[in-house]
């Protein structure tokens, strides 16, 4: 049986763990949207594998990094429909405490749901692109 590993504790001496990787190709101008063309996905993909290797992961597969981004969308989703379901607001777009001053309990709900909640707000926030980049990952 295949080790499991974490994306987020998979970094090569101390630098981006893959979803850092993944994250921050998702932040550069455009690649949210280049992502969202089904057919550019493979040649994407094999972008991002390369990309994966300059930080020292070498171990990633095109379907790898598919399921990884779907992951991050998928729980991005979740997160921001169940904050508003149960608190009835928009989940704030930026931290409103501190982890010292102690998180109000539906931001710390919000962040254990999906713990790069602002990360991908920003990248994809409130936008109809997500909604609509989840529905195709269904």
């Amino acid at each position: 049986m295949a080790t499991r590993i974490d994306w987020d504790r998979d970094s090569v001496d101390g630098g981006l763990s893959s979803n850092g990787v993944l994250l921050l190709w998702l932040a550069r101008p455009g690649n949210y949207t280049r992502w969202q063309t089904p057919p550019a996905r493979d040649h994407t993909a094999a972008e991002i594998v390369e990309e994966m290797k300059a930080h020292g992961l070498h171990y990633h597969t095109c379907i790898a990094i598919k399921c990884g981004i779907s992951r991050l969308i998928t729980t991005y989703r979740f997160a921001g429909e169940r904050y508003r379901r149960y608190y009835g607001r928009e989940p704030p777009a930026s931290p409103r405490m501190t982890p010292e001053d102690g998180w109000e309990r539906a931001e710390a709900e919000l962040l254990q749901l999906c713990s790069h909640w602002y990360t991908l707000d920003t990248i994809m926030g409130n936008s109809k692109l997500a909604f609509d980049m989840g529905n195709l990952l269904d």
